[in-house]
């Protein structure tokens, strides 16, 4: 009895995508429900990225207490975007873009709409920090953006942010 090669090999995957552009939205507890549009759960609107052709997969998130995400990896800005409106028309309260090196959390509702959050750096670890991380597919690992929780500036601002997440 030994470690499966097979799941080792999809965790390394996974590491290396994660340091790539990809997006981290959860579809279940909304909230925001008095804002959600689509009457789609979370295993309707995870298997609807995947039959589209999206790199899409189930992770763990915990913001004050444990939900089922969705993580999508080789994300455009521009799908960027519609994932952003996706999460905010489900009553999501934010939504996060990373491109690999900097990193956004939107809000959508609530008195930080249209704000977000910005960070350059992602941390991972062996076991589950108190809050604020999420895991890879699979559990093995989890890992956790740095953002700057502090300011909150203009929302859709990645792109003229500097690779390390800064103006």
């Amino acid at each position: 009895m030994g470690i499966d090669k097979g799941i080792l090999a999809a965790l390394a995957d996974h590491k290396e995508k994660v340091r790539g552009p990809h997006f981290i939205f959860s579809a279940e507890r909304p909230l925001h429900p008095q804002n959600n549009e689509i009457n789609m759960g979370h295993d309707q609107v995870l298997n609807h990225l995947y039959n589209a052709g999206y790199d899409a997969h189930e992770i763990k998130s915990k913001y004050g207490s444990v939900q089922k995400s969705i993580i999508i990896y080789q994300i455009t800005p521009k799908v960027a975007e519609e994932l952003h409106q996706l999460a905010a028309k489900l009553g999501q309260g934010h939504s996060i873009y990373s491109t690999g090196m900097a990193h956004e959390m939107r809000f959508h509702h609530g008195a930080y709409a249209g704000r977000s959050h910005y960070g350059d750096d992602t941390s991972y670890y062996e076991q589950p920090p108190f809050d604020g991380f999420h895991t890879l597919p699979g559990g093995g690992c989890f890992f956790n953006h740095n953002f700057d929780y502090k300011s909150h500036h203009m929302a859709g601002q990645l792109h003229v942010r500097g690779g390390n997440g800064r103006e």
